[in-house]
């Protein structure tokens, strides 16, 4: 086994000491003050490689210890380079009529979205405050109440020949609240009911005779009357129909003042099927008087815009800094509320997380039986995720 040499060391060389002539100048002073990094240009260049790369799915991630100067190296690049894009997109989500658990998302161009939401405030604030109103004014009402008197009209015209037939014999037509229509026999020109009439002839106050004449012509009539009742009953339901549709009509001819505004200013798609099925909403649902509600309906659950990103209409690529990238944080989640004790959630509820609000791509779904890490690796490869409450 060979021996290490051994050598004796001053105080002086335990030390290292900077060599003075390895700079250009006397003092700091002298030096021009930066906000650049010092001594990472290769890590630098890496970085500045996969931001201005804009390669489907490029990603970048930075290691390194505390102190080092991670974070700020990347946030004097971002700021530095400035990066633009024609891809930014306000993005918000509405009620889905049909599948109120599926809400829908609608894209819009950045910087719209809250004009969107404010026109569609106004268009809720019409439909309850101002819509049934203006359907019970002049000319609408004159239309609804003339398609009235027709329809009475036509009523009387079928069952008029029928009551002069029954008084002829001494009988009437009586129409029960909340019952069918019914014939009694007529005492001094009123009908009365056949029970009335025996007490009278018991009391000996009437003649026994009427109830013989009632009850012998009665079988004659009572089918008459119910093939008149249908017929009249049928005059009414197609007479409802036709004043429905008057109003209907004159409902989306106010509606379409507002939703044609709304249509010029955003003519995506999506947003055209959004309110086609909101006036239908309206037309089905929302044209009953006050009185015959049964309560106010929540028209901004109905109609309204839950915004869960927005833009300013300027090119610079979005900036997110998340400091806790955990899953709610960086795909979202869904806010509850309780109906007494359950809960429930629709669209107003929906946050959108930090990958959203980078516009990686729409809003996405993730399972709740996969691993956080599974969906927030395919957010970043750009494929769709699912997000379900288990």
């Amino acid at each position: 086994m060979s021996s290490v040499p051994k050598s004796r060391l001053d105080c002086a060389q335990l030390r290292w000491q900077c060599d003075p002539n390895l700079f250009s100048f006397e003092t700091t002073a002298e030096l021009e003050i930066t906000d650049s990094l010092v001594g990472q240009e290769t890590a630098r260049d890496a970085l500045l490689f996969g931001i201005e790369c804009l390669a489907h799915g490029q990603n970048v991630y930075v290691r390194g210890p505390r102190g080092t100067g991670r974070i700020t190296m990347v946030r004097q690049l971002l700021r530095q380079l400035q990066m633009k894009t024609k891809k930014k997109r306000d993005r918000c989500f509405v009620n889905n009529f049909l599948k109120p658990d599926r809400p829908r998302l609608i894209t819009l161009p950045p910087g719209t979205a809250n004009e969107f939401r404010k026109a569609m405030y106004e268009f809720a604030d019409f439909v309850g405050k101002d819509l049934r109103k203006l359907l019970d004014t002049e000319p609408l009402l004159s239309q609804r109440e003339a398609a009235k008197e027709r329809i009475h009209t036509s009523a009387r015209r079928l069952s008029d020949p029928l009551e002069a037939r029954l008084a002829n014999a001494g009988l009437a037509l009586v129409s029960i609240p909340q019952g069918p229509t019914v014939i009694f026999p007529l005492v001094d020109g009123e009908p009365i009911p056949p029970d009335q009439l025996k007490t009278l002839i018991a009391q000996g106050k009437v003649s026994g005779e009427l109830l013989e004449n009632y009850e012998r012509q009665l079988p004659n009539f009572q089918k008459e009357v119910e093939r008149i009742s249908r017929e009249i009953g049928q005059v009414y339901r197609e007479g409802k129909r036709e004043i429905d549709s008057l109003k209907q009509m004159a409902a989306r001819a106010l509606l379409g003042a507002i939703t044609g505004s709304i249509l010029m200013r955003f003519n995506q798609p999506e947003v055209k099927k959004f309110i086609d099925e909101a006036v239908q909403d309206v037309i089905e649902n929302q044209l009953e008087s006050e009185e015959e509600e049964d309560g106010e309906a929540d028209l901004d659950a109905l109609y309204g815009v839950n915004i869960v990103l927005t833009h300013t209409e300027s090119e610079l690529a979005p900036v997110v800094e998340e400091v806790v990238p955990n899953v709610i944080n960086l795909l979202g989640t869904v806010d509850l509320t309780f109906a007494g004790e359950q809960a429930v959630s629709d669209f107003r509820g929906i946050r959108a997380g930090g990958i959203s609000r980078v516009n990686a791509h729409p809003p996405h779904e993730t399972t709740g039986n996969r691993a956080p890490g599974n969906g927030l690796h395919a957010s970043l490869r750009g494929g769709p995720t699912r997000a379900d409450r288990c």
